[in-house]
């Protein structure tokens, strides 16, 4: 598939301990699904073991879907743990979200719980009434 190869390509960069990335359709995510299968749900995870974690499960991750259809990367959910925070790591996942869009065809990235305003304005993206939008 196509989508997974890119999505998998692009995070594999990063080079990150314990990173894992899932790619779920719509359907998949959701037993009973409204949406069409132009919906993917990727999630990447960072397993808490890393050095100073006292984690045993994964508490970082960003999540976001892929509007294939509008051609859009929206409803993001994103967490760092304390121990990663102020170490690039998101200002990395963010980028390669971003990046991934870009490769996908996507023209904006869109965000509609925006719960650090300061980290999302910091990397480019914008508010528009109650949500964040950045094109790429």
């Amino acid at each position: 598939m196509k989508l997974e190869k890119i999505i998998l390509t692009e995070f594999e960069k990063l080079q990150i301990p314990n990173l894992k990335v899932e790619i779920k359709s719509h359907s998949e995510f959701y037993s009973i699904s409204y949406k069409t299968e132009d919906f993917y749900y990727i999630q990447v995870s960072i397993s808490s073991n890393l050095k100073n974690s006292m984690m045993n499960n994964s508490n970082s991750y960003l999540n976001f879907w892929y509007n294939k259809k509008d051609k859009i990367i929206e409803d993001i959910n994103f967490k760092l743990e304390e121990n990663l925070k102020g170490k690039g790591y998101g200002r990395k996942l963010t980028e390669t979200m971003e990046e991934v869009g870009k490769k996908l065809k996507c023209k904006i990235v869109r965000i509609y719980v925006n719960i650090n305003p300061s980290f999302w304005n910091h990397l480019g993206y914008k508010q528009i009434d109650n949500l964040w939008e950045k094109q790429i």
